[in-house]
């Protein structure tokens, strides 16, 4: 059982760090290009299309490291100040509602991407992806983030309490 949580968080933090050099990689494609096309008067075709399925993937790469690390979005302005036994309870129902909401998402990208490959189907843009690539990470990151709001609804660890500064707030 150890050495499967450590893969877990092996690919916790591998999808991570890849949505972080997919950052750098949009970035420096986008300087490509607008170098190329002051410089030659044209555009490279591809680079559009790649930075929206990038955009994607890396959305989808990033969000269980986020959910597990407190980065993502949320108000505790409320939370905090609920009497102890309300808030704790507030928050395994929240757990809940984002678990099953991920699992409904995670269910659907499924059948999406199923339906991709069964069909076949191309996504023509700048440059020609088969249908499924494009959809392939969302089941799977939606299962993950599944996963770690699963953690903080059996855990101990509270995705309200060790999180952001204060400074972070307004």
């Amino acid at each position: 059982m150890r050495q499967l949580s450590r893969a877990y968080d092996w690919v916790i933090m591998a999808l991570a760090w890849l949505a972080g050099a997919m950052t750098l990689a949009i970035f420096g494609l986008v300087v490509v290009d607008v170098t190329v096309r002051e410089v030659l008067g044209s555009s490279l075709n591809f680079t559009i299309g790649t930075v929206e399925y990038a955009l994607l993937y890396f959305t989808m790469f990033a969000a269980p490291y986020l959910v597990r690390t407190h980065g993502h979005v949320y108000i505790e302005a409320l939370i905090t100040r609920l009497p102890d036994g309300i808030r704790r309870l507030l928050e395994k129902v929240t757990y809940v509602i984002c678990a099953a909401s991920c699992v409904v998402f995670a269910v659907v990208s499924t059948m999406l991407l199923v339906e991709k490959i069964e069909t076949g189907v191309i996504d023509i843009r700048g440059v020609d992806f088969p249908g499924w690539l494009v959809v392939v990470p969302l089941p799977i990151c939606y299962g993950l983030v599944t996963v770690e709001f699963l953690r903080f609804l059996f855990g101990r660890d509270s995705m309200y309490r060790a999180g952001g500064s204060t400074s972070d707030s307004l």
